[in-house]
């Protein structure tokens, strides 16, 4: 393919002298300067890093109960050194962290400090940890592990403080500053004072620290003179919420999507919980949602929603929509300890539907197609990036899908895939071999060899997508011509 000039190839012509009006030093300065200004311009976008390469570290998926920041204050009755910071994992798993780190981001501003690092604990659920100032901390519960007391370490009252794994993505952060590094959503105010203050988690002390919805001010409650830190030994509270998700159907089993099957869905909690009104599920049937209605279980751990199969739709391994895809609809799940945490197992994870059983729906009115392959990550044509990926997109949730249906073309990168929605989109990522050196075309093809059908057992014709579109990586370096043209001085 021909490729088109790269705009960053620049040519820099230095002006002709004119035979009747020599240069003299006064007048040769400012044409100097100026092109050491375009060098040093050009100098600058070579050695900064370029558009496609650095991306910031992606959030970690706030859709799953995890550990989290449950409990902290920057100052207490010991004054502005009197911090600490309450970790809990509000999952059903035994979590094992392996170097994890604790930070700090400066008041109002983005810069980040360690505060411990090497955090290697396990923690069941609904088990606490605990990080201290030291020597500083007044507290009486004891501290698990303590952070430096230098003045570097101190946690700025308008500052924020972040969880994350051994390679700095987060996990967990909260802020008490609107541009503050460390934040999730609207911020909480920033703390003054001697009391013995904190903030913490929703819905607090015997409840749990199980509220998340990635936004500080909303999850968190002010302590005006009763902080209440846990730790490691401290009694585990485990979250009210739903660890498994199966049905009374025996599969593997194939509805078609005009049969009117009810399908049951029973999600399991992890205590006894009781229902008021008519919560829902909503379930991904395709292209369209659809909602599963509560059928009963009030009084039990487990809750039964009943869905009846609709013309049209389509799965190739049924689950519902989202980690999220349980709502109240204007009623209550509630348990002892109180309201019940309304997160499900990500779709896909052990613990959900499509992981526990195999239902399928066959929308037998489609004919298997394939329609794109669409650049998903980075989504401009031109990129130097050492990562991208397709999105593949059937018409219908297709079976025996795998990396070994496609044909990966223009590098030696390896492919991996990844199932978007049950069975219609796919994402193929291509990283590895050439892509950090290469100059071409990546193009992604259909292997005429594959296997795949829909889920009425139709074949999938070797047929080209009608929206085919490429990446053309681009890793040459920008570089700077100079034309010098002289004449000879009168």
């Amino acid at each position: 393919m021909r490729l088109n000039p790269r705009p960053d190839l620049i040519r820099i012509l230095q002006p002709v002298p004119r035979p009747s009006l020599p240069m003299s030093k006064r007048n040769r300065f400012p044409r100097i300067a100026l092109v050491l200004v375009f060098i040093l311009a050009l100098c600058a976008g070579t050695f900064s890093p370029r558009a496609g390469v650095v991306e910031a570290k992606p959030m970690a998926a706030f859709d799953e109960l995890n550990v989290f920041i449950s409990e902290f204050r920057t100052r207490g009755p010991n004054g502005a050194d009197d911090e600490f910071v309450e970790i809990y994992n509000a999952s059903g798993n035994t979590i094992t962290t392996i170097d994890w780190k604790l930070k700090k981001s400066s008041g109002c501003g983005s810069t980040s400090t360690d505060l411990v690092t090497n955090i290697n604990i396990t923690l069941a659920p609904g088990q606490y940890y605990l990080f201290s100032r030291l020597g500083a901390y007044s507290g009486a519960t004891p501290a698990d592990s303590t952070f430096p007391a230098s003045s570097t370490y101190a946690i700025a009252d308008d500052g924020g403080i972040a969880l994350t794994d051994a390679s700095d993505v987060i996990i967990d952060q909260a802020g008490l500053c609107a541009t503050t590094l460390y934040k999730e959503g609207s911020t909480l105010s920033a703390m003054s004072g001697t009391a013995n203050q904190s903030y913490e988690r929703k819905d607090g002390g015997s409840a749990g620290s199980c509220k998340d919805t990635d936004n500080n001010a909303t999850d968190f409650i002010f302590n005006s003179s009763s902080s209440n830190p846990q730790n490691f030994a401290s009694a585990t509270v485990p979250c009210l919420a739903v660890i498994n998700a199966t049905s009374s159907i025996v599969s593997p089993v194939t509805y078609p999507d005009n049969s009117g099957a009810v399908i049951d869905i029973q999600l399991t909690f992890s205590n006894i919980v009781t229902v008021t009104g008519s919560p829902t599920l909503l379930v991904e049937t395709g292209s369209t949602d659809r909602t599963a209605v509560y059928a009963g279980g009030s009084g039990t751990n487990t809750l039964t929603f009943n869905y009846t199969v609709q013309p049209g739709d389509n799965t190739s391994d049924l689950d519902y929509a989202s980690y999220n895809a349980l709502s109240l609809n204007g009623g209550t799940i509630v348990g002892a300890s109180g309201n019940a945490a309304l997160i499900l197992p990500k779709p896909g994870d052990p613990g959900s539907l499509s992981a526990n059983e195999d239902i399928r729906i066959d929308n037998s009115s489609a004919s298997p197609s394939l329609i794109s392959f669409t650049r998903r990550n980075p989504s401009s044509q031109y990129t130097n990036a050492n990562s991208i990926t397709f999105r593949v997109t059937f018409s219908d949730a297709m079976l025996n899908v795998d990396i070994g249906d496609f044909i990966i073309v223009g590098t030696t990168g390896m492919g991996s895939i990844v199932v978007v929605e049950n069975g219609r989109i796919y994402d193929i990522t291509v990283t590895g071999g050439d892509l950090i050196s290469l100059n071409g075309v990546v193009d992604l093809n259909l292997n005429p060899l594959h296997d795949i059908t829909n889920v009425g057992g139709v074949s999938l014709p070797n047929a080209p997508p009608s929206i085919d579109e490429t990446y053309i990586v681009d890793n040459t370096p920008p570089s700077i011509t100079f034309i010098r043209q002289t004449t000879s001085q009168p």
